[in-house]
């Protein structure tokens, strides 16, 4: 770790004066054998689709219209959403500037490691590591319950009489994470266009949707009133600001994720370049198509939602379209735009949660790292990783049987897991690697600019620290509590608790 802070002879720590480490303290080049290096694929277009596709925000905007009605009203999902847009910015380019320093796909926790002091670096990276990958699995079984309510309600279109029990939604998640892993394996290849077929497939599904909602609704648009200002509070608080904060929340996790692109910076052509571009192009992207989506929305919805909510379909969008259309398979065919590139989002999730395991496992972070650091190059994945995914979310899904509230807590994790991690590198860029190491980056943010990302990072993560942790609905009880502080304690003690977890650690030191 002697160069570990490094500097140039102008006293200002460049990409050419710093070595990219492991977490125990290697160089880039020592972190995998070269046998055992993901192939390079990912162009900067296609790295920029593949940014798009893991937000896909109008998509999950389109599975959350009904809780921010509920939560707020309309007006949430405009006023929610830019205000979340300007705080993601400020995260995605914090993290873009440490990306274009350091490319690597442990992401997260190898930037924390290079700017912590040399005490503190393994313990903070190591902790990191673990909210990324805990992030990363519970982001992607939250996408795999949205399909699996996206599939039943084609059904439930098609065949009114039947009725959705908690199981099915549980076998129809199993159904799409085995599906995602096996594209995982199978379809790593040819991830660049797949990704750019996504992108394709969604931007033309986003526009004939927002058509066929404005050609619907005309001469019976919402007033600007209802859109952009009257609050809804169907939560049984006492006061409008709770449910309206509620309500943003579903603007945040619609709009978070954008490491996954660092993740995979190992298969990128210029990693130094594309990563960081790709990154903040997938906040920006979305940002633009999911304002305009909103604005679609706030003058087409019902102002009554209590139809949407109590639908039989259980997917509020799906009764949203058919109300709109007035036929089953035109809602049917918008349920397939939405599924198909949701699909592939899916995918993209679960492939990032394996590559930053075979980072993690690389440094001999994990038990069995011998095996989960190994790639496949015939298939040109990680075969161990990506199956690990697997495993470890469908015990999750299992878990909608018992208690759906419990499961419910789970959608806010990685939202709370991931923003943490990108809260902690903040911290560390702005009380560390600016003023103390003097970092210069080819993504420079510059000296106000920087700051401001830095600061405005963190105080949002605080900020989603508090909301996501409130009930959702008032009087409390233990049905309807939110149970993400619960879940994210118990897995911070067991993870102290336990010899392995610590095992991990020693190996970095």
């Amino acid at each position: 770790m002697s160069d570990k802070h490094s500097q140039s002879e102008k006293g200002q720590i460049t990409l050419e004066a710093y070595p990219i480490p492991s977490l125990a303290g290697g160089t880039e080049g020592m972190l995998a054998d070269p046998d055992q290096q993901l192939h390079k694929k990912l162009s900067l277009a296609s790295s920029i689709a593949l940014g798009y596709i893991c937000l896909a925000t109008w998509i999950a905007f389109s599975g959350s219209i009904a809780t921010a009605l509920a939560s707020g009203g309309a007006n949430v999902l405009f006023w929610g959403l830019l205000l979340t847009l300007v705080c993601q910015l400020a995260s995605v380019a914090t993290l873009s500037e440490c990306c274009s320093i350091w490319p690597e796909a442990g992401g997260q926790p190898v930037w924390t490691y290079h700017l912590s002091s040399t005490r503190m670096a393994p313990l903070l990276s190591y902790m990191v590591a673990w909210l990324v990958v805990v992030g990363l699995i519970f982001l992607g079984i939250s996408a795999e319950a949205v399909m699996a309510q996206m599939v039943l309600a084609m059904v439930v279109l098609a065949k009114p009489t039947y009725a959705i029990e908690r199981y099915h939604i549980t076998l129809v998640m199993v159904a799409s994470a085995l599906a995602s892993t096996l594209f995982g394996l199978f379809g790593a290849k040819i991830l660049a266009r797949s990704n750019k077929f996504s992108l394709i497939w969604s931007i033309t599904g986003f526009m004939a949707t927002c058509l066929t909602l404005l050609i619907k609704s005309k001469g019976k648009y919402n007033t600007p009133e209802f859109a952009f200002i009257t609050i809804v509070n169907e939560s049984g608080w006492s006061n409008n600001f709770v449910p309206w904060v509620l309500g943003l929340s579903q603007s945040a996790i619609s709009t978070t994720a954008f490491d996954i692109v660092a993740h995979f910076a190992e298969e990128m052509e210029n990693p130094a370049r594309d990563a960081p571009i790709a990154m903040m192009s997938s906040v920006g992207i979305n940002g633009v198509v999911g304002m305009i989506y909103a604005v679609v929305l706030i003058f087409t919805l019902p102002t009554d939602v209590t139809t949407l909510t109590t639908s039989a379909t259980g997917f509020p969008f799906a009764q949203f379209m058919y109300d709109k259309t007035g036929s089953v398979p035109g809602a049917i065919l918008f349920l397939v735009i939405l599924l198909v590139p949701f699909f592939l989002t899916l995918a993209d999730v679960n492939m990032a949660a394996a590559r930053m395991i075979l980072s993690f496992a690389r440094e001999k972070g994990l038990p069995a790292s011998d095996s989960l650091s190994k790639v496949n190059q015939a298939l040109d994945a990680p075969v161990m990783a990506t199956v690990l995914v697997f495993i470890g979310q469908v015990p999750l899904a299992f878990i909608f049987i018992g208690n759906s509230a419990a499961f419910n807590a789970i959608i806010s994790v990685p939202t709370l897991a991931l923003a943490i991690s990108y809260a902690i590198v903040a911290w560390l860029m702005l009380f560390r690697g600016r003023p103390v190491m003097k970092l210069k980056a080819p993504f420079d943010l510059g000296h106000f600019w920087g700051p401001i990302s830095n600061f405005i990072c963190v105080l949002f993560t605080v900020c989603l620290t508090v909301f996501l942790s409130l009930p959702p609905v008032y009087p409390v009880t233990a049905a309807n509590m939110s149970e993400s502080r619960e879940i994210g304690s118990f897995g911070f003690l067991m993870h102290k608790g336990r010899k392995g977890c610590w095992w991990g650690l020693s190996q970095s030191l």
